[in-house]
Formats: C-alpha cells, sequence, structure tokens
C-alpha cells in the first residue's frame, strides 16, 4: 500500500483551532480571604510548629491565642 503524502501547504485550509474548543465548566474563581490566611497560620502554630517551653522541668504548651484585628 503506498502511502499518501501530506498537501501542501498551499492546498491546505486555514483553521482557526482556538474556535474549535470551547469551555463548558462549571469552576468558579478562586478566592483567598484575609480569613483564610489567618486560619492557615493558625493551624500551621497549633499543629506543625506546636510552641512548647520548659519550666521548672515540665513542658508547657504556650497558649496561642487569636484576636481580631479591630480589637
Amino acid at each position: 500500500m503506498a502511502r499518501k503524502k501530506p498537501l501542501p501547504r498551499s492546498q491546505r485550509k486555514t483553521i482557526n483551532r482556538a474556535l474549535q474548543h470551547r469551555r463548558d465548566d462549571t469552576v468558579q474563581d478562586i478566592s483567598v480571604s484575609l480569613m483564610d490566611m489567618d486560619s492557615t497560620i493558625m493551624y500551621y502554630f497549633e499543629n506543625v510548629i506546636k510552641p512548647t517551653i520548659i519550666e521548672n522541668g515540665e513542658t508547657v504548651k504556650v497558649p496561642i491565642m487569636y484576636s481580631s484585628p479591630e480589637r
């Protein structure tokens, strides 16, 4: 079986491929608020850093307090 040669560029149709694809999705725009950042930092302190001090031979957990910036 003989191989077919492709058409020369001068005989090809010009196709805009950007118009052939469409995007049908329901994904909403992502938004990150200050509350999201605050809760992430709070989580990091409580679960990753876990601040402690040694006082009189005992290990004491340092309390982490969250306060609103308006206060």
